[in-house]
């Protein structure tokens, strides 16, 4: 059994019977979905997972304290033209 494998059993366990809980931390530890597929309700709900959508009202109120920016910002800045490489200094001669 992996680490990932033992987190995942770790998380569910609470909310699970252990022989379900081992099968579906095998599941979700095991690259069936990869990071960029956001896992949805239904998906969760089908390996047993207790899920609930609703949000309590004061996360609401914490969230409206901190806004966050609206546009998109580029997580990576494109320069098109090739940079040119940093002179070094120069070595000082040893005495």
């Amino acid at each position: 059994m992996n680490l990932i494998n033992i987190l995942w059993l770790f998380i569910i366990l609470a909310s699970l019977q252990p022989a379900q809980a081992r099968e579906v931390a095998r599941i979700l530890a095991t690259g069936t979905w990869t990071h960029d597929h956001p896992l949805q309700p239904r998906e969760l709900k089908a390996l047993g997972l207790p899920v609930e959508v609703d949000v309590p009202g004061g996360v609401h109120e914490l969230m409206r304290l901190y806004p966050q920016p609206q546009g998109r910002q580029a997580s990576v800045e494109y320069i098109p033209s090739p940079r040119q490489p940093r002179e070094l200094p120069a070595r000082r001669p040893k005495n």
